[in-house]
């Protein structure tokens, strides 16, 4: 299941914009509803991304993100859209990724066929979540 920043908030028991303030690492939040919060948003399995933490870093040194460089997450953290600027990432199908892994996981223990034992490449699909931490470049300079 995919959490978002409200998920957060509701099960902290706090504002969204608190929750935001503590995905951009704003001292304006009290030592103890930070931790508060970062121990919720792990409970929910839901971890800020370290693309979010370089964001922090960039603005913080005078780096224009997005103007003087673009980043992008892979893991569509649910601080992702929250953060500023937004992070744009790759959305990954984990619930999909996992069945898969678990049907492969099981055909080879139960396959006596050496076959079915080789390894297989499977591709699953993963979607670009476009937001504000990168600049789309026109496709004729896209490779």
């Amino acid at each position: 299941m995919e959490y978002i920043i409200k998920d957060v908030a509701k099960k902290a028991n706090v504002s969204i914009t608190t929750v935001s303030r503590v995905s951009n690492r704003s001292k304006s939040v009290s030592a103890k509803t930070f931790r508060h919060i970062l121990n919720v948003i792990k409970e929910l399995g839901c971890s800020p991304s370290a693309m979010a933490s370089g964001l922090k870093i960039c603005l913080s040194r005078g780096i224009s993100v997005s103007d003087d460089v673009s980043i992008v997450g892979f893991d569509n953290s649910c601080i992702s859209p929250y953060v500023i600027p937004p992070l744009t990432t790759i959305k990954q199908q984990r619930e999909e990724m996992g069945k898969v892994a678990a049907e492969l996981l099981l055909d080879r223990i139960s396959s006596r066929n050496k076959e079915k034992r080789t390894p297989r490449q499977i591709i699953i699909p993963v979607e670009l979540i476009e937001r504000e931490s990168a600049i789309s470049l026109p496709s004729k300079q896209r490779r």
